[in-house]
């Protein structure tokens, strides 16, 4: 994957922590996942609204439900497997799998796909 060089303006408190999390060689790449994670989060974001407009809000019960088989997963990850159990099945592609799939689990008509 090909690189840019890039001049940002960052919080200093948040550069200072950043620094001593990955040390001063390893920021770059620590921005990058940062960005790629952020980027994921804005497109499920999305993809929510889509679904909401399309077929209305979530039942309160599905997304509680959700949430009580996985307290400590995000709750956009929560949001997209609810979406998809009331729609009755649903093919959903992601960047990281893994909390998705988990959610996922005990509803056989979701599937999670890794891109």
């Amino acid at each position: 994957m090909r690189t840019e060089k890039v001049s940002l303006t960052l919080d200093e408190e948040l550069l200072t922590e950043a620094r001593e999390v990955v040390g001063a060689r390893g920021l770059s790449s620590y921005v990058n996942r940062a960005l790629r994670q952020q980027l994921q989060h804005d497109r499920l974001a999305g993809l929510l609204t889509e679904l909401e407009q399309e077929h209305g809000p979530i039942d309160p019960r599905v997304l509680e439900e959700v949430r009580q088989e996985w307290p400590s997963s995000s709750t956009i990850d929560a949001l997209v497997v609810a979406h998809a159990v009331e729609a009755g099945g649903a093919h959903i592609l992601t960047g990281d799998p893994d909390d998705l799939g988990r959610l996922a689990a005990g509803h056989p008509d979701v599937w999670v796909q890794a891109l």
